[in-house]
């Protein structure tokens, strides 16, 4: 199991709207997803349903528990909420105040994120790496965004 991720990211323009916690203002100029291999028997019964009842509508895609690291100019780093849509991805600022129009490394201790995130739910130790995803949207209020990662490193 990788503990460290390391990533470079930029963005150029940013959302209209971006409010941590709200689906209305859910847009952020950059996201960087750890989607773990979490098992649903570590998950509360109500939620393991859901996930389960997503799953036959959506594909086995669905992830059980995640971690979205966002760029989020007004926030502090290091805040973390849950999803405004699912307690399930929990997000965490990796990038709060920062400039625009230039490169920003970034380096986050996986287990460290995942304890503070799961830890009281799936006890002793870290859930299997799954899947790295990226992304920038602005969909819910507009704006216009461009994003760019590099360099992501897992050791």
């Amino acid at each position: 199991m990788a503990r460290r991720l390391r990533w470079r990211w930029s963005v150029h323009g940013r959302p209209a709207r971006s409010r941590l916690g709200d689906k209305a203002g859910d847009d952020f100029a950059a996201r960087l997803y750890l989607v773990f291999d979490y098992p649903l028997d570590r998950v509360p019964w109500a939620q393991r349903l859901g996930i389960r009842i997503a799953r036959g509508l959506y594909g086995d895609q669905i992830p059980a528990a995640a971690i979205c690291y966002v760029w989020h100019p007004e926030a502090a780093t290091d805040t973390m909420i849950d999803s405004p849509y699912t307690s399930r991805v929990k997000m965490i600022v990796a990038r709060g105040g920062a400039r625009e129009d230039r490169w920003h490394d970034e380096s986050r201790d996986i287990a460290t994120d995942f304890r503070r995130a799961f830890g009281q739910e799936y006890g002793p130790g870290v859930a299997p790496l799954q899947a790295v995803l990226v992304s920038a949207d602005t969909d819910q209020g507009g704006g216009e965004v461009t994003a760019f990662f590099g360099d992501i490193l897992l050791s």
